[in-house]
C-alpha cells in the first residue's frame, strides 16, 4: 500500500473532482450492521466501490460526517478514529483527500461547511454530495439509510464526477490477486475467464 506522498507522487496529474462522503446511514446502514452484529463500523463492498470510483476518476474522499466535527474534540482522535474505521473496511488511506474533512469548525451546517469547502479548494470542478439526509445542493446522491449505497447511487455519483462505470466495471482486480478466483458466471466474459484461465491455472497446481 503506498503512503499517501507517494500516491500522489505516483498521480501527479491535479486532483479535481471530490466525493462529499456522510457516514451514518451510508457506510454504517442497517444492513451491513445485522451482516455484522455491529460489529463493522463500515460497509467494506461500499469502500471498496467508492475506492475504485476514486482510482479511475483520480478522485479523493472528503468527509461530512458530524463524526468529524471539530468543535470541542481532539482532531488527532478524530483523524486516527477515521482512518481506522476506514482502513478496516479496506480502503487505502491514500485516496482520502489531504484536507479531510469539511468540518472546520462547526459541523451543523453541512451545505455551509461544503460550500466553505469549494471556496478553500478552488481546483475541485466536480463533486458529488453522498448522504441519506438532504443537502440542498444540485450534486445530491441521496441514500437510503436501512441500505446504505447501491448500484443506482454509484452510477450517480460516476455521473457527476464525468467517470465511466463501465471503467469502474474493468478495473483490474486481479493485480495483486490469485489468479485462481472464479468469477460469478454473469455474462460470457466470466464464463471465458473462467474456462481459459481459472481451470487451467488450478489444473497446473495439482500434484
Amino acid at each position: 500500500m503506498l503512503s499517501t506522498k507517494e500516491f500522489f507522487k505516483k498521480h501527479s496529474q491535479p486532483v479535481d473532482k471530490v466525493i462529499f462522503l456522510d457516514f451514518d446511514g451510508v457506510l454504517s446502514c442497517s444492513r451491513t450492521y445485522m451482516f455484522a452484529d455491529g460489529n463493522l463500523a463500515f460497509d467494506p463492498v461500499a469502500v471498496k466501490i467508492l475506492q475504485n470510483i476514486c482510482e479511475i476518476g483520480n478522485a479523493r474522499i472528503v468527509c461530512t460526517s458530524t463524526r468529524t466535527g471539530m468543535a470541542g474534540r481532539d482532531y488527532d482522535l478524530l483523524y486516527h478514529e477515521t482512518k481506522v474505521h476506514f482502513e478496516r473496511a479496506g480502503f487505502d488511506w491514500s485516496f482520502m483527500h489531504p484536507d479531510w474533512t469539511v468540518n472546520k469548525p462547526d459541523f451543523l451546517d453541512r451545505k455551509g461547511n461544503i460550500e466553505k469547502y469549494l471556496e478553500r479548494h478552488p481546483e475541485i470542478k466536480k463533486w458529488a454530495i453522498v448522504d441519506d439526509e438532504k443537502v440542498d445542493m444540485p450534486e445530491f446522491v441521496k441514500i437510503d439509510e436501512n441500505n446504505g449505497i447501491s448500484y443506482e447511487n454509484f452510477e450517480e455519483i460516476c455521473i457527476f464526477l464525468n467517470v465511466s462505470m463501465a471503467d469502474v466495471h474493468e478495473i483490474d482486480y486481479y493485480k495483486e490477486g490469485d489468479i485462481g478466483q472464479y468469477l460469478l458466471p454473469f455474462d460470457s466474459w466470466n464464463t471465458d475467464w473462467n474456462e481459459k484461465f481459472v481451470r487451467k491455472e488450478n489444473k497446473l497446481k495439482q500434484p
